[in-house]
């Protein structure tokens, strides 16, 4: 549990999440270096984000859109009309 006099600060510890979770995630197509395979596109929306996030912590909303945006990221509609994030991530194969 957090103490009022507590020197804490919410936001660098969602920065520090969100930098984790996209360490092997992408704003553009690109190749793993290790493996030379092409990341994969996925379409994730912010809540997605924040679900995934939350047994960590979690993440808000404003926290999540600054990221993306500040790193590149772009909304994409998709053939249902939704909208989500445009991201490449690192795929691995199961041998």
């Amino acid at each position: 549990m957090i103490m009022e006099n507590e020197d804490y600060n919410i936001d660098a510890f969602e920065t520090e999440l969100l930098d984790a979770y996209f360490k092997f995630r992408s704003n553009l197509p690109m190749k793993d270096e290790e493996t030379g395979l092409e990341y994969k596109k996925s379409f994730k929306t912010s809540q997605d984000i924040i679900s995934e996030l939350n047994c960590m912590g979690g993440v808000s909303y404003a926290c999540v859109s600054d990221y993306m945006k500040s790193h590149g990221y772009v909304i994409a509609t998709q053939p249902d009309g939704n909208v989500a994030w445009a991201i490449w991530e690192r795929v691995h194969i199961i041998k």
